[in-house]
């Protein structure tokens, strides 16, 4: 239509069907499950399980696999510690792995930058990557023998780490997610992590994250209900119980359970 070849569009009155799969929710690492894992890499060295830096740097910076996997030794900059996230590997139908010069959407274009604590780590996989001898896009993550990695290798050795400190099944993906959590449960705002993660729109990460944010939404709405009574928009209501005209206690004041999700 924009270029003159037609002038009505046949798909206009289609009304695309939605589909009936069901969310599958994708359950974040626990606290003491991700100290647990994070240790267990700390105390193993590359050579011993080969991919443990692109699991902490997608545990602490948010990263898709396959972002990860696209990174070369150019995308990382540290004098300004920071990442630039421009490329991606994807899977084609037929098996290949292919580099695709653009990340998963256009807002996965974006710069991460390296919290302090990885930093080691990130220059480590750096030293690692410029001694091997068959490496010459200088990716942080090249695999022996083949050309690029596969997930399925990060998936596979990941699954024998968790095996070993009795931990359940996780993907590489639940990593992602468990950074996403526990920068919600820091404090962090929708549209900052929405920029860091890559999603298009904010409302891609509310809805991906409902139940982290639900989580945390009564203690967000006590801190303006505060705010309100020290600018003196409101004041505190005593703790007396309100009866209706018939002498029904509406309120009673003291087995009120401040823990309802109504109050």
């Amino acid at each position: 239509m924009d270029r003159g070849y037609i002038y009505r569009n046949p798909m206009s009155l289609v009304i695309r069907p939605k589909s009936k799969k069901l969310k599958k929710d994708v359950r974040a690492m626990t606290l003491d499950e991700e100290t647990k894992f994070v240790d267990f890499l700390l105390d193993h060295s590359i050579n011993e399980y080969y991919y443990k830096n692109a699991y902490l740097m997608q545990l602490f910076m948010g990263f898709r696999i396959g972002e990860v996997l696209a990174l070369n030794s150019g995308d990382i900059d540290l004098v300004h510690h920071s990442i630039k996230v421009k490329k991606t590997l994807t899977k084609l139908a037929d098996g290949t792995i292919v580099m695709s010069n653009s990340p998963k959407t256009q807002a996965g274009n974006r710069t991460l930058p390296i919290p302090k604590a990885i930093e080691p780590y990130i220059i480590e996989q750096i030293q690692f990557s410029q001694a091997l001898s068959d490496n010459e896009e200088k990716l942080l993550f090249k695999p022996p023998i083949v050309h690029y990695a596969r997930v399925s290798s990060l998936n596979w050795q990941l699954k024998n780490i968790l095996q070993k400190i009795g931990l359940e099944e996780f993907s590489t993906h639940q990593l992602r997610h468990t950074y996403a959590t526990r920068s919600i449960e820091a404090g962090m705002s929708p549209v900052v992590l929405q920029k860091l993660m890559g999603h298009t729109d904010v409302s891609v990460t509310l809805n991906a994250y409902t139940s982290v944010f639900d989580k945390y939404k009564k203690a967000e709405l006590e801190k303006v209900n505060q705010y309100y009574i020290e600018q003196n928009l409101l004041k505190p209501q005593s703790d007396k119980n309100i009866y209706l005209k018939d002498g029904t206690n509406l309120i009673d004041a003291k087995s009120f359970d401040e823990e309802d999700e109504d109050f």
